[in-house]
């Protein structure tokens, strides 16, 4: 059922604990028996031999989980400004947006871009506090910190048991036994929830009323409220843990599922059909559309679309109608994956993310439908490539399959561009990045076997008249008869700015 499928794209600052946090929740809810690490390769997640090799996300992975009749489809991203295109990906596609903050370093630049890419987008924001158990973490800075960058709709969900090594766990403000706590930590808890009942309180006139009349507001009462104002981005939600030690977990589980919207909660999408707007709701009875939001190359299994299904449903063994190319695409095997692993399935439904192998010509942005409705939905718009670098292949075999080693992977990152200059004679390769670049280097090499030395771009420089000039030629060739003779003047003056070129053939 729709209503119980809950879609979150995790994003944060590079280190901020993403992957780790994805093999947490992996590991409580049973699906892994023992964690993975970044530094041994081997989580779920980061199953790319370029991540392993350097250890740190690459591109944006999708794992699901099943969790107390829930279906919860994690979209795990890179931290590194070099791969936002990821992350613009993993956001068009979100229900909700997961933000993973470093408690001992704070909000950092990659924290402030991707919150408010969230926030551009209109769903859901949660924040979670990562690395509880770290050294030299302080709450009241870090406090004021997430209040003057993302504003006071922040609002904690919980209190923090501890912190550093002594952090033991979190205390859930919402439904939470405050008897249940020692006297100290009682009294504070207690502080806390009112002030958690009073941040609800005031994003609902009919609540404030009620309550400046001094009356009582029950539970009842408030959790629609809530749910709204999260809805609403009216309240952002803050959970505490340490991912690598998997504390505070079920507790961000079970936030989650109860506040987290799914596909029908948040505003339809809208599409292009005949050049007319249509709303496309997630209803499983309705027209089947599709969203590519990422493809790659996967060795024995040929080029995977990981898709959206954003209404109706996609079946395996029928064909759909590509808005792009106005080509049918047969559907044969579909997967709902997790990392590296996957499970066949008959059936995606609306709200579903799945993969989809071995389309003909299906790429990321493309939009698939029933063939009776060519509708086409908005876009990623991806970050513009911004650093270049020059590339000479190593032999005449590599010069040979260079150009179809960068348009394959320019399929699977649509942020990497390539061109020959002809006036600088070198083929420049664009990037996000100089990590992003030597990336893309590094997977040529790896996936298609072409070896490339790279060198500094060169500047074209280009020349300004400044002032008035003349010059005087004279041309003379006698070869027996009249011969030829001539003389040529030729003064040369500067224009006004943006004047252009002006030639002038004249006698003097």
């Amino acid at each position: 059922m729709v209503e119980k499928i809950r879609n979150v794209t995790i994003v944060g600052h590079g280190g901020s604990g993403k992957t780790t946090l994805c093999e947490a929740i992996f590991y409580k809810t049973g699906v892994i028996s023992r964690m993975g690490s970044i530094e041994q390769g081997n989580t779920v997640m980061d199953y790319d031999e370029e991540e392993i090799k350097r250890k740190f996300s690459i591109r944006l992975a999708v794992g699901y989980v099943e969790y107390n009749g829930y279906f919860i489809n994690l979209i795990d991203t890179p931290g590194y400004l070099d791969f936002a295109g990821e992350v613009a990906a993993g956001i068009r596609v979100a229900d909700n947006a997961l933000v993973v903050i470093d408690a001992t370093s704070g909000v950092e630049v990659g924290t402030e871009k991707y919150f408010e890419m969230a926030k551009k987008k209109g769903i859901p924001i949660f924040l979670f506090i990562n690395k509880m158990t770290g050294q030299e973490i302080n709450l009241d800075k870090l406090w004021e910190e997430l209040k003057q960058i993302f504003g006071h709709h922040v609002t904690p969900f919980q209190i923090p048991l501890g912190k550093g090594a002594n952090f033991k766990g979190v205390f859930d403000l919402v439904t939470g036994d405050v008897n249940s706590l020692p006297p100290d930590v009682k009294d504070y808890a207690l502080k806390e929830r009112e002030k958690f009942r009073e941040n609800i309180i005031e994003t609902s006139e009919d609540l404030l009323e009620k309550y400046m009349a001094g009356e009582d507001i029950s539970d009842a009462e408030l959790m629609p409220v809530l749910k709204k104002s999260i809805l609403n981005q009216e309240i952002i939600p803050v959970f505490y843990g340490d991912a690598k030690e998997a504390l505070g977990i079920v507790e961000l589980l079970n936030g989650i599922v109860s506040f987290a919207a799914s596909p029908i909660d948040v505003k339809p999408e809208i599409g292009k059909l005949s050049a007319t707007d249509v709303e496309i709701k997630p209803d499983p009875e309705g027209k089947a559309v599709a969203f590519v939001f990422k493809t790659f190359q996967e060795a024995h299994l040929g080029e995977v679309s990981i898709i959206k299904v954003l209404s109706g449903k996609i079946e395996s063994g029928k064909e759909y109608l590509n808005s792009r190319t106005q080509r049918a695409e047969k559907v044969n095997q579909m997967y709902i994956v997790r990392g590296a692993d996957r499970k066949e399935v008959p059936t995606l439904s609306a709200g579903m993310i799945g993969a989809l192998v071995k389309l003909k010509d299906t790429k990321t942005n493309d939009t698939l439908s029933d063939k009776d409705y060519p509708v086409e939905v908005e876009k990623i718009v991806f970050p513009e490539p911004l650093v270049s670098i020059a590339i000479v292949p190593e032999s005449r075999e590599d010069q040979d399959k260079v150009s179809e080693g960068l348009n394959r992977l320019r399929n699977e990152d649509p942020t990497i561009d390539f061109k020959y200059d002809p006036e600088l004679k070198q083929t420049l390769l664009w990037g996000l990045g100089e990590i992003h670049l030597d990336v893309v280097i590094s997977r040529l090499k790896e996936k298609y076997g072409v070896n490339v030395r790279t060198e500094k771009p060169k500047i074209p420089y280009r020349e300004s008249i400044r002032k008035t000039a003349e010059g005087f030629g004279k041309y003379v060739k006698q070869t027996g008869g009249h011969g030829q003779y001539g003389i040529c003047n030729i003064r040369i003056e500067p224009l006004p700015r943006g004047g252009g070129y002006e030639f002038v053939n004249q006698i003097f």
